[in-house]
């Protein structure tokens, strides 16, 4: 037989882990979770963690697309007016081709092909949330400037890469060698070729001509009478004209 103090005690016992096991499944339904320590379960603990960081995961590259998507965009949309530009100049340059075109005209072009250089330089230099969109990865400052009527890049043809799925890297930028050739040798003829009788004048000067008039010349080489001439250099269309006159 066993004393009441002992059955008394054993139906206490099981009224508090009945309570104990309710209060649980009202903390499991309230919160929704059926474990509240990895120790409960530590397979299924395991497998959690391993979801929860996949997930994490997925919800990162899910925001490195639409960062990704932004940059490229608004890169794609400041490089749009640059087409345009390169035709406006090319249109300039052969206005100012041969002789149709008088000197004021010249210069009224060359003008204009500085203001659209300096369009151009504003859309290379063009910037997105505190980064420059065309410097590579050199981004914290402008990557084009203008010396001496040339223009130098101070960015290069690094990448800008981030994760748009797992183990895939893609760039979202575009640098300024591949939008603007920037890093590429120099192509085209010499800009300041050596002076010859073909030269013409208004090529002088880098293309500014020279206006040419009247001159007037004294010989004295201390033996014979000394002898004065004007010598009309109006007409003179080159170097090799200028020549003859003078002779």
């Amino acid at each position: 037989r066993l004393p009441t103090s002992l059955l008394t005690s054993r139906l206490a016992q099981n009224i508090q882990a009945s309570s104990l096991s309710l209060a649980r499944v009202q903390d499991q339904i309230s919160s929704g979770k059926k474990y509240f320590l990895p120790s409960e379960n530590p397979t299924s603990s395991i497998r959690a963690l391993i979801l929860q960081k996949s997930l994490e995961s997925r919800k990162q590259i899910q925001a490195n697309i639409v960062t990704d998507r932004t940059f490229l965009a608004n890169s794609e949309s400041t490089l749009a007016p640059v087409s345009d530009l390169l035709n406006r100049a090319k249109g300039a340059l052969q206005a100012g081709l041969g002789d149709a075109s008088t000197a004021v005209e010249r210069t009224a072009l060359a003008n204009e092909v500085v203001s659209m250089l300096q369009g151009a330089l504003g859309i290379a230099n063009a910037s997105f949330q505190g980064r420059y969109l065309f410097a590579g990865t050199q981004n914290s400052q402008p990557p084009f400037q203008l010396i001496n009527g040339a223009v130098r890049y101070l960015g290069d043809g690094g990448a800008i890469n981030s994760f748009v799925d797992a183990g895939t890297l893609v760039a979202n930028n575009v640098d300024g060698a591949t939008a603007f050739g920037a890093l590429k040798a120099n192509t085209g003829s010499d800009i300041n070729p050596a002076l010859t009788t073909s030269t013409r004048i208004g090529d002088l000067l880098a293309g500014r001509g020279i206006t040419l008039g009247k001159i007037e010349l004294t010989l004295d080489d201390g033996v014979n009478p000394i002898q004065s001439a004007v010598v009309d250099l109006t007409s003179a269309q080159t170097i090799g004209d200028i020549k003859t006159r003078l002779e």
